[in-house]
């Protein structure tokens, strides 16, 4: 099966799920225009989960408790600088 790029934006909330092909392997984070996205290779034809992501602003407090992966860092148009991560546990 052949791999592919897909975006996928995200809400600038603190939790969201996002429904992706099973294995997609996050590329980056970053801002498009005034949306915040992640890119990600994946196999189009895969079956589908939820991968859950938490977004913090510069400042705000992160759970020591939470098990994540950081992602990346989007600077928004209107000054808001965020950090994605992605929940490795639920």
């Amino acid at each position: 099966m052949s791999k592919t790029i897909w975006k996928y934006p995200l809400r600038v909330v603190d939790s969201q799920s996002v429904v992706m092909p099973r294995d997609a392997e996050i590329l980056c984070v970053n801002v498009q225009g005034e949306s915040l996205c992640v890119w990600a290779e994946v196999v189009p034809e895969g079956c589908r989960e939820h991968r859950h992501f938490e977004i913090r602003d510069t400042g705000q407090p992160i759970d020591p408790a939470m098990d994540k992966k950081y992602l990346g860092t989007g600077f928004l148009a209107d000054g808001l600088v965020v950090h994605v991560f992605e929940k490795t546990r639920i």
